[in-house]
């Protein structure tokens, strides 16, 4: 499975808070936030293709990420007109019949490991979910078992999506993602990642992951809520 994480945003908030340190490389118990998203989404056997900003590169030197060999980086020298982009980065190593794993970078999660590696071995593609109504995430809508809409920022349903999406083949979210961009259907003038499944749910039978617990850890105010909670 190849697992694609874009990190590759400003961080304006963090910046703003007077944070110094990129986001995905502010230390948390000792190591960088991705370091800890990473050991949290572990899938035997996969790759990780982290897309960062090139100017971010450097901090790579305060982590043991250079040293594993599951995981390349793919500099990102621009800003990018949203994550769906971002991701499109990784195309080259992603289109193919191989499964597909994208990842926020700024999220940690309690769930049932051996559950979810059934499912996505199960499904053709997936969404992890929690309960919210919260307009700041993204939301799936099902019938009966299936998910036939998603939205992002806006609750069409009670349930919200983590940030964590699988596909069965990684050309199909490629294929998705660029018809979405041809489009040109943006939220709030951005190319998000989740809105990709709208333009697969009748080619794809989607199905949800309940988790335990979701905890933010994409602000300043998320990450100090949620900080004890993070490999606790």
């Amino acid at each position: 499975m190849n697992v694609v994480i874009p990190m590759a945003g400003a961080g304006s908030r963090f910046v703003a808070a007077g944070y110094s340190i990129p986001k995905p490389f502010i230390p948390i118990k000792g190591r960088s936030m991705i370091e800890h998203v990473l050991d949290n989404l572990e899938v035997p056997g996969a790759k990780y293709y982290l897309l960062c900003r090139l100017e971010h590169l450097a901090h790579l030197q305060n982590t043991n990420l250079p040293y594993r060999s599951d995981v390349a980086f793919i500099p990102v020298q621009r800003p990018t007109e949203g994550a769906a982009c971002t991701v499109l980065h990784a195309e080259t190593f992603i289109d193919s019949d191989e499964p597909l794993l994208i990842a926020n970078s700024d999220q940690y999660v309690r769930y049932d490991k051996e559950a979810w590696l059934r499912f996505l071995s199960e499904s053709e593609a997936g969404i992890m979910t929690f309960p919210s109504t919260e307009s700041k995430w993204s939301y799936a809508r099902e019938e009966n078992g299936r998910v036939v809409e998603v939205a992002e920022k806006r609750p069409i349903s009670n349930w919200a999506t983590v940030g964590v999406y699988s596909f069965r083949r990684g050309s199909d979210w490629v294929r998705g993602a660029n018809r979405m961009i041809q489009a040109d259907k943006r939220v709030r003038g951005e190319f998000y990642v989740c809105p990709v499944f709208n333009e697969l749910t009748e080619e794809l039978f989607v199905r949800t992951f309940p988790v335990t617990e979701m905890f933010g850890i994409g602000t300043p105010e998320d990450l100090q809520r949620h900080y004890d909670q993070v490999a606790a």
